[in-house]
């Protein structure tokens, strides 16, 4: 494998006679090496085209090969007719970073495989100019990556009162019938996925589990259900935060979901942090693998009794 760094071409692994340093490749003995300078200055990783650049970080592979796994599954491949030509996924984005973590990695997959990939954003304005700007934020970027975006607006205000829930639920809500309906308007695309992680996993199944349910319920957010795809859910949001850093991406942040006052933002704020320190900082992984163990077993029990 050949790269090419300002000009000069370098094979890859690098020999041992070359050393990295803040950005720039340093030969002390390049005078040896014909047509070689001593110094060689790679651009940075963050350049200012995100769709002109190339990146090889294992985080975007686990999460392609993830999705390829998913995909092969056979509630996911059902949603494939006989003869129809690969099938493509919408990414919902918000901005925040596990959403443009995966719309990398779906772009990724995207272009290794072959298949169309799209975003959606849909806005609730309920944060006024902030809403609008982490709608700025969706277009920028998706039109940096070269990405199809679909946007709307829908207030979940009117649908929590008229169906009783709460805002969260309500957006929720109305984000599902978005994506559901773009499927259909759009069948070039037949899945959609969404950034949910193993810290979003483990607060699901804690509140599933102080609520009351049974084994169904202690699967939390499964990786396939129906046309939702959930391919991160095996990485921690600090994975997360680390790959976008490495990649100098950058994302924005919605303070609601950390000082809200909805049982989601006080779990993670109030009870997660008092479990760590009783039974120390791996304690949140048991959930999450809770969830994975009960959602083989039951799927293979729903396979045998098919």
């Amino acid at each position: 494998i050949i790269i090419r760094v300002s000009g000069v071409r370098i094979p890859e692994p690098l020999p041992a006679f070359f050393h990295f340093t803040d950005g720039v490749f340093f030969c002390p003995e390049a005078a040896t090496i014909p047509h070689l300078p001593a110094r060689a200055q790679i651009p940075p990783l963050a350049s200012p085209d995100p769709g002109g650049r190339v990146s090889r970080s294992p985080f975007l592979s686990q999460i392609s090969d993830r999705l390829d796994e998913l995909l092969l599954r056979p509630e996911a491949s059902v949603r494939l007719a006989p003869g129809q030509p690969p099938a493509g996924i919408i990414v919902g984005l918000s901005g925040g970073p596990d959403s443009v973590a995966l719309l990398l990695a779906v772009r990724h997959w995207g272009q290794q495989s072959g298949r169309p990939v799209a975003a959606a954003h849909l806005n609730h304005c309920l944060r006024e100019a902030e809403a609008d700007a982490d709608a700025d934020f969706c277009r920028n970027l998706c039109a940096q990556l070269d990405v199809p975006l679909f946007t709307d607006s829908a207030d979940p205000r009117p649908v929590a009162r008229s169906r009783g829930q709460g805002l969260e639920e309500a957006g929720r809500h109305l984000r599902r019938a978005f994506g559901e309906d773009l499927l259909r308007e759009h069948p070039e695309y037949r899945w959609l996925a969404t950034g949910h992680h193993r810290d979003d996993q483990v607060e699901t199944v804690l509140m599933r589990l102080f609520r009351g349910t049974g084994p169904e319920g202690l699967r939390g957010i499964r990786p396939v259900s129906g046309a939702w795809l959930h391919p991160m859910l095996e990485v921690d949001r600090a994975e997360i935060i680390a790959f976008l850093e490495s990649e100098g991406q950058i994302w924005r942040t919605d303070a609601s979901n950390l000082d809200g006052d909805n049982l989601r933002a006080r779990l993670r704020r109030e009870l997660l942090p008092l479990a760590r320190g009783i039974f120390g900082p791996g304690c949140t992984e048991g959930p999450a693998r809770l969830a994975a163990l009960l959602d083989d077993d039951l799927a293979l029990l729903e396979t045998l009794t098919a």
